[in-house]
């Protein structure tokens, strides 16, 4: 089970992304060198399976994951890194994300001014 850091830190990202357009790939946010005791204490949470919670818009986002069965499910928020097979002995850091919106069009959108 996904676990939170026992404080509440909301930060907001600047990203721009358009509805129903071409928003571009691979565009990077920052470039940061992380000291080895972050390293270390980064690694130690993603051994713990830490999660990160997304808001879009106030709405949760969650990752799209495969069981054993082959069986996709959705799980609220996002691994932090990996720590499984290759990555047993070191943990990789998830730094890249593939985004993907899924909304559905309302067949009669409700004014709230009638």
């Amino acid at each position: 089970m996904p676990r939170n850091l026992p404080m509440h830190t909301v930060l907001f990202i600047p990203w721009e992304i358009e509805m129903l357009k071409d928003n571009h790939t691979c565009r990077s946010l920052c470039v940061q060198d992380v000291a080895a005791g972050e390293a270390k204490f980064i690694n130690d949470r993603i051994r713990e399976d830490y999660a990160l919670n997304w808001l879009v818009d106030g709405l949760p986002a969650a990752e799209m994951k495969v069981d054993r069965n082959k069986d996709i499910f959705f799980d609220m928020g996002f691994s932090l890194g990996n720590n499984e097979d290759q990555f047993r002995n070191q943990p990789a850091l998830n730094n890249h994300y593939d985004i993907v919106f899924r909304c559905d069009q309302v067949p009669h959108p409700i004014h709230l001014n009638e």
